[in-house]
């Protein structure tokens, strides 16, 4: 088997060369692309039901996998991730294993497997990953997706290391963390971090440079939500949208009613002028005649 990172970055893509008789196993919906040569089976996530059960209402993941499987003649396939980012992968000797956010898996070969580990009830009460984290063992190849860029941080015995829970991928098994506020409460509270993630080495950390939750928020006010009477502003009388203000505070939502305000008035000036217009040219027509 052959893998290569495409377009590392902001939208990569995942090559796989199969010879004949190798397989790999994806996050449904990640194929882009294959040969006549591979054949596609679904199959439970965790190799049985319980541990599928356990990976779809505990960790987060789907309850099936995709399998691609080479039959007579080498073949190859792209897959891609659901989020823009990078792709990364790493291989696992046996030694250790992984614990992987929600969503960071796209894919792995066969001797690779996937389950749920309980975290605690302190640190799943107060991290947003909940209760249960992916753990990953095995050997063999693990592919990781990430939201924007991906960056490994080696840490050495005695390191210490804080990271966002919205910034986190992954990290090696051997690695300590704890739940712990990013300063003191005042600061923890106003600055916008509160609760991190302190890890503690030696270890492997990976992390991401854009955090999901942060990036939804940001685009909320710019995601137009459909009106059922076809009336809004901004063109919302014609296409039957009006913007979303929920996560706005008072001051931009005047602005916004100022400039919605303004398109209205737009709006009925050019219905106006085209009336206009199209009558004028009626009576002209008639008159012609």
């Amino acid at each position: 088997m052959e893998t290569k990172i495409l377009f590392q970055g902001s939208y990569a893509l995942l090559k796989v060369n199969l010879d004949p008789g190798e397989e790999i196993k994806a996050e449904p919906g990640a194929m882009v692309a294959m040969t006549e040569a591979i054949r596609m089976e679904v199959k439970k996530s965790g190799g049985g039901l319980f541990k599928s059960l356990k990976a779809k209402f505990l960790g987060g993941e789907s309850f099936f996998n995709t399998y691609f499987k080479a039959q007579e003649q080498s073949g190859h396939l792209f897959l891609a991730p659901k989020s823009p980012g990078s792709i990364a992968e790493l291989t696992l000797d046996g030694s250790k294993g992984f614990i992987l956010e929600k969503g960071a898996f796209l894919a792995a070969t066969p001797g690779v497997n996937l389950d749920v580990k309980f975290q605690g009830l302190v640190k799943g009460f107060l991290n947003k990953e909940g209760f249960f984290l992916i753990k990953v063992e095995g050997t063999g190849n693990l592919f990781l997706n990430c939201f924007g860029g991906l960056e490994k941080i080696n840490l050495a015995p005695g390191d210490k290391l804080m990271v966002d829970n919205g910034h986190l991928v992954a990290f090696s098994s051997d690695t300590d963390y704890k739940i712990t506020k990013a300063g003191g409460w005042i600061s923890s509270v106003f600055s916008g971090e509160g609760i991190v993630l302190e890890f503690s080495g030696p270890g492997e950390v990976y992390i991401q440079s854009r955090n999901p939750d942060e990036f939804g928020r940001w685009l909320l006010p710019f995601i137009p939500i459909p009106t059922s009477s076809g009336s809004g502003s901004s063109g919302g009388r014609r296409f039957g949208f009006t913007r979303n203000s929920s996560w706005r505070t008072e001051e931009e939502n005047s602005s916004y009613d100022k400039e919605n305000n303004l398109d209205d008035s737009l709006d009925d000036s050019l219905d106006d002028s085209f009336d206009d217009s199209f009558d004028d040219s009626s009576d002209d027509s008639f008159d012609d005649e």
